[in-house]
């Protein structure tokens, strides 16, 4: 059991997407370097470190990313179905929960630049509020990751409409959490997303 800002956390995961082709980057996004670890490790790293179980959905060349996992302590839940699209990567990682979570960020596994102190504050608003989604939010706009409650569990897996886990989210109640961090709002879509973040992050854009 961890502890993070006075609080333990051994209830809550992260089902971490790491599935997808990343065709716009041209490379394997969570294989790319960020601060001298792949992106991949980086987001489990952040998600350890406030004490949730981090759970990582692989498909598009998965040998190479539990690879780049060995010793970090990830679940790896493997989606055979990985070109079905991000929905199925969603469910696989919900299928693979552990059965004493109580709740769970989702994240993409090129978000790397979120702050564990965005977390902790997720999960504090989680105890304190009514047990519904949770989005964090930066400038007014959402971004990654949400806090999503087991109770939502059920809905993901079952979900077969438009739009994806976003679009099924929707449809119940929840709630934004403004907070002080851009990186809430940074990901690695395209080589010019993944320069921004580095230079956000301090370190060099070429990811040398």
């Amino acid at each position: 059991m961890e502890k993070c800002g006075g609080m333990t956390h051994n209830n809550y995961s992260a089902v971490i997407l790491a599935a997808g082709y990343s065709s716009r980057m041209g490379t394997l996004k969570p294989l790319l370097p960020v601060m001298g670890v792949p992106a991949i490790r980086r987001v489990v790293e952040i998600v350890k470190k406030v004490g949730a179980s981090p759970i990582v959905v692989t498909g598009h060349r998965a040998g190479e990313i539990v690879s780049a996992l060995d010793g970090s302590g990830a679940v790896i839940a493997e989606n055979a179905g990985y070109d079905r699209g991000m929905l199925s990567s969603v469910q696989t990682g919900v299928s693979a929960l552990p059965d004493a979570t109580r709740a769970f960020f989702l994240l993409p596994g090129d978000c790397c630049a979120v702050r564990p102190e965005t977390l902790v504050a997720l999960m504090q608003a989680f105890e304190s509020g009514d047990e519904t989604a949770i989005f964090p939010t930066f400038d007014a706009r959402r971004g990654h990751p949400p806090i999503i409650p087991r109770a939502l569990a059920a809905p993901l897996l079952e979900y077969s409409g438009e739009g994806g886990a976003k679009s099924c989210l929707s449809r119940y109640p929840g709630a934004d959490l403004p907070v002080a961090d851009p990186g809430v709002l940074l990901d690695m879509d395209t080589p010019q997303d993944y320069a921004a973040l580095l230079e956000y992050l301090g370190g060099n854009p070429l990811g040398e």
